[in-house]
């Protein structure tokens, strides 16, 4: 986490929202001996929000594909999760509609980083 505290343009509600369908995504993918942990990096002018976990990597392949409305990377992750296929499609609308970005990578060796970003307030501006 930064040391200051920052302030960004954002509906608390819905980057909350945000916030939980990624580790809900995680926890879903994660084996129970895995990991998942939440990282806060300013870089520029955005704060950048990082959701990793130590599930399996995507296909890259799939990795494109990721964000859209009723996709599913893994097919035989079908048969044992449930789910509408919405849960990151609705990730990248409500990031998008912040003016912030979305994004998804495998991580060296074992694991999956999501993560998004939302434009830092300007703190000569009035909230």
């Amino acid at each position: 986490m930064p040391q200051e505290l920052l302030k960004v343009w954002a509906d608390p509600a819905r980057v909350g929202q945000v916030l939980r369908n990624l580790l809900d995504n995680g926890l879903t993918h994660t084996p129970s001996d895995g990991q998942i942990d939440v990282r806060i990096v300013v870089h520029q002018a955005e704060l950048e929000v990082h959701v990793r976990n130590s599930s399996e990597p995507i296909s890259a392949e799939q990795l494109p594909y990721v964000f859209e409305r009723f996709h599913r990377s893994d097919r035989s992750r079908n048969r044992t999760t449930v789910g509408s296929g919405l849960g990151l499609a609705m990730v990248k609308q409500l990031i998008d509609a912040h003016g912030g970005r979305v994004w998804v990578g495998n991580l060296p060796g074992n694991g999956v980083c999501f993560g998004f970003s939302l434009r830092i307030h300007p703190p000569d501006q009035p909230s």
